[in-house]
């Protein structure tokens, strides 16, 4: 049966979402989200060191709880437009299989041609064998790089890359060949030369550096390949930063990495911290700050960290057309930044939480451009529910709808932000 959009038509949004979740959902579920409409704050205008941001409507990508706390959510815009967003279901009681029935490997794929005002399941042709065979499966990815040919190149996990046409129509699986594995969220950026460059997370528990035996942190680990993504090669750390003058002061690691090359061409690193004493062990807020370095030389050196966002894991950042980026984080809320000055400052700290959750009831997020000024962004609303199966985690003991947020950035002055 097809999905109905959840935009369609002119109708009130409360009477479209009651006419949405007919015949969707359970009647214990419809009962539940009929009384739970209003999903986020009203609509919020911010504006600081020369950036307007807007806070607009708020949409639901599917129509019925389908992920986990943790829902690696995905998302990347096409070269013609498109936008692509996908993330695993979670295997809670009460999911929307309509969305993306178990057979086709509980992995929620959606699309959306229109800006992200309404989405729809993806399917694409897929291919195991170096094209001899094709079968249509959902467009899963991780995080991806669009090479200058459009092609998009990702991390598909399990020791398999994914090349996806510039359309995202067709998708090839193969196997990597590398001295390494590529880690934990990786994430990747082409080069000026063409390679690409990928940096991902690794542990260092139980490692011994300048005489401290460090636990429970990581670092970040830079690879490159010159054959799109099938070999790799090392290329270097970033391993930590000391708070004083050795490592006996304190130091912090960095981990879930994400790249974005900001428009005036340097390169920018979005990293998770952990915070460490002088003997090794860690200290500090359960989620430090979200910070940004910076390579003005394509990755070959990194710039000393800055704060992005006061707290928060597994960040996500675009580049809008006009030039603005926007940050965005997960747990801790879901917090929003934007800068006009390719990441040196940051402008606009926003808590976007869905009513009646705490800052720690969040997850992983996502962003992506929606137009020139326009940023959608993609979280989860959570919500406890005891009909979960009986060996589910007490921490995990809900479903979580996706949902959206259009936002949008512009520049309210001339003047630079004040540093």
């Amino acid at each position: 049966m097809k999905r109905p959009s959840a935009l369609k038509g002119r109708r009130h949004p409360l009477v479209a979402l009651l006419i949405l979740l007919a015949g969707c959902l359970p009647l214990q579920l419809q009962a539940e989200y009929n009384t739970n409409s209003e999903i986020t704050p009203k609509a919020k205008t911010l504006d600081e060191g020369g950036i307007r941001m807007e806070i607009g409507k708020t949409i639901r990508l599917t129509p019925a709880p389908v992920s986990a706390f943790h829902p690696w959510l995905k998302a990347v815009r096409l070269e013609n437009g498109d936008l692509l967003f996908n993330c695993p279901l979670s295997w809670g009681a009460h999911r929307d299989y309509a969305v993306s029935p178990k057979d086709e490997e509980d992995e929620c794929c959606l699309r959306s041609k229109d800006g992200g005002e309404s989405w729809q399941k993806n399917l694409v042709q897929t291919s195991e064998d170096g094209g001899k065979t094709w079968r249509l499966r959902p467009g899963a990815m991780q995080r991806a790089v669009r090479l200058k040919d459009g092609t998009l190149i990702a991390d598909y996990g399990r020791g398999l890359g994914v090349s996806l046409t510039p359309a995202a129509d067709k998708r090839m699986i193969y196997k990597r060949v590398e001295p390494m594995s590529l880690g934990y969220a990786p994430t990747m950026t082409q080069l000026a030369d063409g390679r690409i460059l990928c940096a991902a997370q690794q542990g260092w528990k139980g490692q011994v550096v300048n005489g401290v035996k460090l636990e429970d942190g990581y670092y970040i680990e830079f690879l490159t390949s010159a054959d799109r993504g099938v070999h790799w090669q090392a290329a270097g750390r970033l391993s930590f930063q000391t708070f004083g003058d050795d490592m006996s002061d304190g130091f912090e690691g960095y981990g879930e990495p994400f790249f974005l090359r900001a428009a005036n061409g340097e390169l920018l690193l979005f990293l998770r911290t952990t915070q460490h004493s002088g003997t090794g062990l860690k200290v500090g807020p359960k989620y430090p700050p979200v910070k940004v370095v910076r390579s003005a030389d394509d990755g070959k050196s990194w710039s000393k960290p800055i704060v992005v966002h006061p707290t928060g894991v597994m960040p996500t950042a675009t580049l809008l057309d006009n030039g603005i980026i926007v940050a965005f984080t997960g747990r801790g809320g879901n917090r929003v930044a934007a800068s006009r000055d390719n990441g040196l400052t940051w402008q606009c700290h926003h808590n976007l939480m869905p009513t009646d959750q705490s800052p720690n009831f969040s997850g992983h997020n996502a962003v992506v451009p929606a137009g020139p000024s326009r940023a959608l962004l993609i979280y989860t609303n959570n919500h406890p529910h005891p009909g979960n199966k009986p060996d589910c985690p007490p921490d995990n003991k809900y479903n979580a709808e996706l949902i959206g947020t259009f936002v949008t950035f512009t520049r309210s002055s001339e003047e630079p932000p004040k540093k």
